[in-house]
């Protein structure tokens, strides 16, 4: 399942919330985040919080579409696992 969250990540080509990974893998939430916070700790995936405008951990930085809406963390790859396509 680990395996199947970061192909997620990776095909959505941007950050991800908690329930933008709930509803595509269709696991619940709470049942998710203990995975979700498993692959944070081995570094395949970086929580991205949000820390005002033109946040600097993020890959999408000023145009940022997710942190607009509210929420508070989202996932992504980190640098070194973005496809090079989806690092244009």
């Amino acid at each position: 399942m680990l395996s199947a969250i970061l192909s997620t990540v990776r095909g959505a080509g941007r950050p991800l919330c908690l329930a933008d990974l709930s509803r595509e893998l269709g696991i619940d939430e709470p049942a998710l985040e203990g995975m979700v916070e498993t692959l944070v700790a081995r570094g395949r995936l970086r929580a991205l919080r949000f820390d005002g405008p033109g946040c600097e951990v993020c890959p999408v930085r000023g145009g940022c579409f997710v942190m607009n809406d509210g929420v508070a963390v989202t996932y992504a790859l980190p640098p070194d696992e973005v496809a090079p396509s989806a690092a244009r």
